[in-house]
């Protein structure tokens, strides 16, 4: 998932295909400033907390219906029912992978 802003303006979130965001109302002639802010994959943080505990490790105050409301010592930040990683687990590839192109479409009338 990707938030994209351009010149302060911000155009939403993009989460599948075909990852494109409109920008009629956000550019400008002369020079623009893009922001895209890109989610690390959920595997990748399930295995990045296999990790050594971190320094940021919390007491985390359960709610009542969950492991009976107790206090648990955590580093950890996900939860999941399932989880088939291990420490040693490859990352998988994330982040702005590919070339950002800004494509232009021509108005009805000049078509």
């Amino acid at each position: 998932m990707a938030r994209v802003k351009l010149n302060g303006k911000d155009l939403g979130v993009v989460w599948c295909a075909p990852w494109r965001v409109e920008v009629t109302g956000a550019i400008k002639a002369g020079d623009n400033q893009l922001e895209i802010e890109v989610v690390n994959r959920w595997a990748n943080r399930m295995i990045g907390d296999k990790q050594p505990s971190a320094a940021n490790a919390r007491t985390v105050e359960c709610p009542p219906g969950f492991l009976g409301g107790q206090e648990i010592h955590t580093g950890r930040f996900t939860f999941s029912t399932s989880d088939p990683y291990e420490q040693q687990s490859p990352l998988l590839p994330s982040g702005l992978l590919g070339p950002l192109q800004l494509l232009t479409q021509l108005p009805e009338t000049a078509k």
